[in-house]
């Protein structure tokens, strides 16, 4: 008996697919193939800089996620132009790791499509490799591979490193825990800065990426 194919049942798998074809139009020497599980895109793709030059070329894969449209889809660099390593944002799997996984959540809450994830994502990922080969360090500074990952965006994103007061910051998030500041207050964190404009909007944040997910963060975080 044959097996379903699980991919070609997902609504979403079917959203994936649909959107490869706009994206060889734009790219062209990124081509669609047809698999027996499912159709992905693959071929190279140029790494053009400010002036349009390009600087470099790499010979990729974009695959289904099934979590699509709100996360990105799958980007495998195969051409080895990029070490398989995590020091160098691979994933166990061999897959490109773009950004830590809160910030996706962020970027695609209202959902990404394939070109978008390819104009905004692909290409500046590669570009900063390439920058990497140059110069030997990362060019935007982004955030580090793996657990040190997460770590650096919850520190950035509390705007400290205190851990108990992440706690504290989750309660006034999750829980309902009265704030005691007003939103034209002095910010309950200490700042100068108005409430309204500074750990309101954290705490908006916060939802969005929302309390399941930050808990499993913070989960690997707690193994460091």
């Amino acid at each position: 008996m044959e097996m379903p194919n699980l991919f070609a049942m997902s609504g979403n798998y079917e959203l994936f697919s649909s959107q490869l074809d706009e994206v060889i139009q734009n790219y062209q020497g990124l081509k669609r193939i047809v698999s027996e599980n499912n159709d992905y895109l693959k071929g190279i793709i140029d790494i053009p800089n400010d002036d349009g030059k390009i600087i470099g070329s790499f010979l990729i894969e974009i695959r289904f996620n099934q979590k699509f449209p709100l996360r990105f889809p799958k980007l495998f660099e195969v051409g080895g132009e990029i070490p398989d390593e995590p020091d160098w944002h691979i994933n166990e799997d061999h897959s490109c790791c773009i950004t830590v996984e809160p910030e996706e959540i962020l970027i695609c809450e209202r959902s990404i499509t394939v070109v978008q994830f390819v104009k905004n994502y692909v290409i500046p990922f590669l570009a900063n490799h390439i920058y990497r080969k140059t110069t030997g360090n990362y060019k935007n500074g982004e955030y580090a591979h793996g657990i040190q990952g997460y770590l650096q965006f919850y520190e950035k994103l509390f705007k400290t490193s205190d851990r108990k007061l992440w706690n504290e910051y989750l309660d006034f998030t999750f829980s309902h825990k009265r704030i005691p500041c007003g939103r034209n207050d002095r910010c309950l964190c200490g700042s100068d800065i108005k409430y309204k404009n500074c750990h309101y909007k954290i705490f908006d944040t916060l939802k969005h990426i929302g309390k399941n997910n930050i808990t499993n963060h913070l989960s690997y975080i707690s193994l460091l």
